[in-house]
Order: structure tokens, then sequence, then C-alpha cells
């Protein structure tokens, strides 16, 4: 249970677990503020937000799950710029294009936990699969993006929300964005890879 509160690795103060309690206690007082003023909409988004980053959390902490602290971090980041800044602030109606921009940056951070799911399953170092890593990579991250938009709809139908601004059109435009930020980060990563092993 102190781990799970912890704020410290190996004694040195870490900037992904600070912004975690912070975003976890951010959740926690817009909870609190939605059942003050009797606001459903806020304090069921709050609750669905908190229980998805605790879930998160759960899965970096007691799983054989392979992935860096970075990764945690990108991964609550995304979380509260999607369901906290766009969903309960509503910043999805002030910067009309503020979903398209993290429906990319998802598929950046997708393509990297498929990678990290890639190890795991396989029990071995990326360099020996690479090209089945990258490819799985690809394709878990593009079937997230499918997974996200049905989230997103029933959401959509259970909450009486509007993420998807009932419209096929938008779906699949996040559906794109995504796909396209994952194919260009798995190119990236070959270059990187490439690079790296020749130095």
């Amino acid at each position: 249970m102190k781990k799970f509160f912890a704020l410290t690795i190996n004694g040195k103060l870490r900037y992904e677990l600070i912004f975690e309690k912070l975003f976890f206690f951010l959740l926690i007082s817009t909870f609190i503020f939605g059942i003050l003023n009797k606001n459903s909409f806020i304090y069921l988004s709050s609750l669905l937000t908190l229980v998805v980053s605790l879930l998160i959390k759960l899965v970096f902490m007691y799983t054989r799950f392979k992935a860096t602290l970075l990764l945690y971090f990108l991964s609550q980041l995304f979380i509260f710029l999607s369901m906290f800044l766009g969903r309960i602030i509503s910043i999805y109606s002030i910067f009309p294009y503020w979903d398209k921009f993290v429906h990319f940056y998802s598929g950046i951070i997708l393509f990297f936990i498929g990678l990290a799911i890639f190890t795991t399953l396989c029990k071995s170092n990326l360099n020996k699969n690479f090209s089945l890593s990258i490819l799985f990579g690809i394709f878990f991250s593009i079937s997230m993006a499918g997974l996200w938009e049905i989230y997103e709809f029933t959401t959509d139908l259970l909450l009486k929300l509007n993420s998807q601004n009932h419209s096929l059109t938008d779906t699949m435009i996040d559906i794109i964005c995504g796909s396209i930020s994952t194919i260009i980060s798995s190119i990236i990563y070959i270059f990187y890879s490439k690079y790296r092993n020749n130095k």
C-alpha cells in the first residue's frame, strides 16, 4: 500500500508520480464539487475518469507488464488531456481540433504500449523479433483506436454525452488521426533502433 502512494523511487523524487497524485486530487475535488452542486455530469465524469486512471495504475503496478515509468506518465497524461480537460472542463467545445490532437497523441502512446505488451508476452528482447514487434505495435494501436470509439459511443449513449458529435465522419477522422501517428511513430522508432544498433 505504501508503494501505491509513493512519490519517490529509490529515494529519488519522480515528476511522473507527482503528476499522478495531483491528477487524482484534482479528480476527487471535481467529484466533490459535482456532488455539492448536484451536477451529475461533473461527478459521474470525474468518477469515471478516476476509475480509468486507477485501473491504469494497477495494471502498471501489479502485472508483469514491461513498461517504463515514462510510458505510465504519458498514459496518465492522455487521460488528463482527453477525459479531464476534454470532457469535464469542456476543452473540446473551446478548441475544435483538440479532439483530433488527442487522438493523434493516443496513436503514439498506444504504439509503444503495444511494443511493451509484445515484450511481456514473448519474454524476449525486441531486437530478436523486431519486425513482428513493429507490426504488433501498429495493429495494437489501430485496434485500440477503434475500441476507444466504441467506448465513446457507449458513454454517449448511456450518459447522454456528445463525444462523437453524433457523426460517423468524426469517428472515422479520429481513427485516421490515431492511425497516422501510429505509422509515424513506427517509422521513427525503426530509424532510431537502426541508428542505436549501428552506434
